[in-house]
């Protein structure tokens, strides 16, 4: 190897073993502290809404609903907004879809939020804490969730490979604001099994349910009214 392409190779390994010396920047204890604070709030929201959540479904599936004669301003979506439904036993065990996620997103902040600490490791880069607080900071796009609440029901089976037993739903759909942080309509359903189904993944049974489910929820839907 000839003198001149050592020097090259010498400058090369200089100029690559000054970028690895080179500090990346990370997050101030500032920086973290009022990362802390915002996931701290954020947290303390989602259980306020949770439990609003499940309270107002408490108030709202016993005794008669207390239903204005004003007809319900429906939002778009229809019947396709994010739902869930309610056995009254496991409600304590649900969390809407929403809110689950928002939790979940919660948590990985703070897993990250403690590897920003952590002084064994090197810690991360100042770049992860901006794309966690803007994920945070964001403004969400959650306004509406269905909730049907089964009063009463006589699950649809298969009884054969190309026959099925029927079922029945009698219950209750609920419409939650997540602006007013409140029921604002409701109505009562009742639905049948639709005579013929389309089963996706040989999942005849999930699809059976699924499908009375669905037609409750179309049921309630066009009957929503204000609640008082």
């Amino acid at each position: 190897m000839s003198w001149k392409l050592h020097g090259v190779v010498a400058v090369l390994l200089g100029v690559w073993l000054a970028g690895c010396s080179k500090e990346v920047p990370r997050a101030s204890k500032d920086e973290m502290a009022k990362l802390e604070q915002l996931i701290q709030k954020s947290e303390a929201q989602v259980a306020a809404d949770l439990a609003l959540w499940r309270k107002g479904i408490r108030s709202l599936a016993a005794g008669a609903l207390p239903l204005t004669t004003k007809t319900c301003p429906l939002p778009p979506g229809g019947t396709s907004l994010p739902n869930t439904t309610v056995r009254m036993p496991n409600l304590d065990k649900l969390v809407p879809k929403d809110l689950r996620h928002h939790r979940d997103e919660l948590r990985r902040a703070r897993k990250m939020l403690k590897d920003m600490r952590d002084r064994v490791r090197k810690r991360l880069p100042k770049s992860t804490y901006r794309h966690t607080w803007k994920r945070l900071t964001r403004k969400r796009k959650r306004e509406w969730h269905l909730v049907l609440v089964v009063e009463s029901e006589v699950r649809p089976k298969m009884v054969s490979a190309r026959k099925y037993s029927p079922g029945y739903l009698k219950g209750r759909l609920l419409l939650w604001s997540y602006e007013e942080r409140k029921y604002t309509c409701a109505a009562q359903v009742v639905a049948h099994s639709s005579k013929k189904i389309r089963v996706y993944d040989g999942r005849k049974g999930r699809t059976l349910q699924w499908g009375l489910e669905s037609n409750a929820r179309r049921d309630g839907f066009k009957k929503l009214r204000v609640l008082r």
